[in-house]
């Protein structure tokens, strides 16, 4: 059995620091190791170095044209179709941000003002910390090397300074901060059956040396001595994978960064409190969860984090049976190859071949100075005329080439003409449209792991916002019509909310021809006006047509859980009355409700009955809730009250709202009187301004009123019942 000096306990668990640096060191390099034996490493350099113009092998600028061949006979060219494909795919999937809502943790009032407070500090923190600029790299990356990953952390030396500590030190108020990270900057795992599986996380950022030195004084002279070099690399073989991606610019001695690591562990049974440390080497450790002090005293902190890594990992796709990402864009490599050797084969042609040869025959006295420039006499010998000849001459099979490669990248990743840039002509919108959808379906898996990961990242923020944002901040943050204001808010202002959900788009809607498509019919029916129409096509944008009709859709389903949880109208108002108490209602002969501080539907006379009313009747046609009584009686009294509102509607506010005219009272249409409101007593009428009433005193039977006459007219029963006394 090999000995790794770490004995029979858990590595993690060593008291000892510099031991637990020294475990976490090893299984980084063995998680470099995998990457080297699977051939993952060996494809993301390739696909790295052809994205940036050196070509897959590294041998190539595609700023440039550079000689080649054992004389420089040859000429390379490289031309980056490989770029362009990545950038296209990247730009079909990032280009759309997808909708994040905030998801209450409870129905009142309050979580649902945390919820819109929380939204609009996701707009906040997008602007501050360029969480989409964030998104956008994690994309790019996961698209070029199969697999990316967003670490978050709380930054104790960020934020608003609060006050100084007792060495005069200023102590600030903190804030997120969000990295993107490549494989090769990370450390886990490479066993595990999954990517979710992971109880611990290792990952390397580059901070000024003098900084920290500053921040930590007593690791001053090893941070001040030490280099960039990161000494996890120094024990493999240099031979087999150098994984320093980045051309160095200035020597290792010169630069002022060094890599700082930082180990985050889960608590485990293994490791009941989990584990923290932030380290340079094993001589050089900056933080430690568990700390030991001269006395031999050990106070184990614990991990700070809660139950998440706050490390999301992102991939195109999951090689079966591991946790290893893969991209399809790893195969379009050797076409690539492909084409740079056509383009190089095309210009060294034109190099050597471009330009005529003149062939004379011997003796005929003709120097190359006589024939530079024009309008010369040039004179010759005999009677043979010189006889210029083009050596300029590819094989079409050359051509041939240079098509099928482009060609079979372009399959390879479903990116067609029109993707490309390149549509037929006279080509429709609906069809553009249409490829253009089925290229962003083909990359689904990438478009669901780039959603994945904006719920995720903006999750994690606001976790972290509500576990260390204990002092008082301000944020800018900007209402629904583009009102800003500077909201103070802390913690407590965002407990009630659980966290973000991204909503679902159709991938047609991810493009602009599709776009237009939707708007067209809108415009035609005159849903949408040509004001709304232009600025779509303008903008691209189909949040200001889409904005009502998604606020009220929500509205909707809000209501439709509160309906589902047996919770319907408030209670009526009473007022007293000679006969005792009576329902409330007012002039126009509604109910009035009271406020007991409990969630209830309140309608309003400008909601969109015609659309609310089939959606609540909707929550009847679910079997679980049906056998519920308290469910079906608040389904059923809503509707009829909101009935009664669309009867009351003024026709204009329903014409303005694109609504339908409402039915016709049952009661009206059969010439009886029209139903009462809820809570008040059928045969009876609503209370006058006095507070007279038709029915008796409590307990006793209504009063019958007497049929109106019929209309002299008409032969029906239409005339209002005379009152009585």
């Amino acid at each position: 059995m090999k000995d790794n000096g770490e004995g029979d306990i858990y590595w993690a668990s060593n008291v000892d620091s510099r031991a637990v640096v020294a475990a976490t060191k090893r299984r980084i390099r063995r998680y470099r190791e995998s990457l080297r034996i699977s051939g993952r490493a060996d494809r993301m350099k390739r696909a790295w170095m052809a994205y940036q113009g050196w070509g897959p092998r590294a041998d190539a600028d595609a700023s440039r044209a550079l000689p080649a061949g054992e004389q420089g006979e040859m000429i390379q060219l490289n031309v980056n179709h490989f770029a362009a494909l990545v950038n296209q795919a990247v730009v079909l999937t990032t280009s759309n941000k997808p909708a994040t809502k905030a998801v209450p943790a409870n129905n009142d009032f309050e979580s649902l003002a945390q919820a819109q407070l929380a939204e609009s500090l996701n707009d906040y923190y997008d602007r501050e910390l360029a969480v989409s600029d964030r998104e956008y790299e994690a994309t790019l990356c996961m698209v070029l090397m199969s697999e990316s990953w967003m670490v978050q952390e709380w930054d104790r030396a960020a934020g608003a300074p609060v006050q100084p500590d007792e060495q005069g030190n200023i102590i600030r108020a903190g804030d997120v901060r969000i990295t993107t990270l490549t494989p090769f900057d990370v450390g886990v795992d490479p066993d595990v059956q999954d990517v979710e599986s992971n109880t611990w996380f290792a990952f390397r950022r580059r901070a000024n040396k003098f900084d920290l030195a500053a921040r930590y004084p007593a690791c001053r002279d090893s941070l001040l001595s030490a280099d960039r070099r990161d000494q996890t690399y120094d024990a493999m073989d240099e031979t087999s994978m150098s994984l320093d991606l980045q051309r160095r610019r200035t020597t290792e001695a010169d630069s002022d960064c060094v890599y700082v690591w930082e180990l985050r562990h889960l608590r485990t049974p293994a490791l009941p409190n989990g584990r923290r440390v932030v380290f340079v080497s094993e001589d050089c450790v900056l933080e430690d969860s568990v700390q030991k002090d001269e006395t031999g005293t050990v106070k184990d902190f614990g991990y700070p984090y809660g139950s998440s890594l706050y490390a999301f990992s992102s991939a195109p796709d999951r090689i079966p049976g591991t946790s290893d990402g893969h991209t399809s864009f790893f195969d379009l490599l050797s076409l690539q190859e492909g084409v740079d050797l056509s383009a190089s084969i095309f210009m060294s042609a034109i190099n050597s071949g471009g330009m005529s040869n003149l062939y004379v025959p011997r003796g005929a006295n003709i120097t190359a100075e006589k024939l530079t420039g024009a309008l010369n006499i040039v004179e010759f010998d005999g009677d043979l005329v010189p006889k210029a000849e083009s050596n300029l001459s590819i094989r079409p099979e050359v051509q041939q080439f240079t098509e099928a490669c482009v060609s079979w990248m372009r399959q390879r990743v479903s990116m067609n003409d029109v993707v490309m840039g390149e549509p037929q002509k006279g080509m429709p919108a609906q069809a553009m449209a249409l490829l253009r959808a089925q290229a962003v379906e083909f990359h689904s898996r990438l478009q669901a792991s780039y959603e994945r990961l904006v719920q995720r990242c903006r999750t994690g923020i606001l976790k972290l916002l509500q576990k260390y944002a204990e002092t008082e901040r301000v944020a800018l943050v900007s209402g629904k019509g583009n009102s800003w204001a500077l909201r103070h808010f802390k913690a407590d202002d965002l407990r009630g909310v659980d966290r973000f959900v991204v909503e679902p788009v159709n991938p047609t809607l991810k493009t602009l021809a599709g776009k237009v498509g939707f708007a067209q019919p809108l415009l035609e029916n005159g849903v949408i006006g040509l004001q709304e129409y232009l600025q779509l096509v303008e903008t691209g944008r189909l949040e200001p047509i889409m904005r009502f009709a998604q606020d009220n859709q929500a509205r909707i389903q809000r209501e439709k859980e509160l309906l589902m949880q047996g919770i319907g109208l408030p209670p009526i108002k009473t007022v007293m009355t000679p006969q005792g108490p009576m329902p409330s209602v007012g002039p126009s002969g509604m109910p009035d409700f009271a406020d007991d501080g409990l969630p209830h539907l309140r309608p309003l006379i400008s909601d969109t009955h015609w659309l609310d009313i089939p959606e609540y009747l909707g929550v009847l046609a679910m079997p679980e809730v049906r056998d519920s009584p308290k469910v079906v009686q608040a389904v059923t009294e809503v509707v009829d009250f909101k009935l009664r509102l669309w009867r009351q509607m003024d026709p204009a506010l329903i014409m303005l709202l694109k609504g339908v005219p409402p039915p016709p009272p049952p009661g009206m249409a059969m010439g009886g009187t029209p139903p009462p409101p809820p809570g008040q007593p059928s045969g009876t009428r609503p209370p006058m301004p006095g507070g007279e009433s038709t029915s008796g005193p409590p307990g006793a039977p209504p009063i019958p009123l007497p049929k109106p006459p019929k209309n002299p007219i008409t032969g029906q029963q239409d005339l209002p019942a005379p009152p009585t006394a």
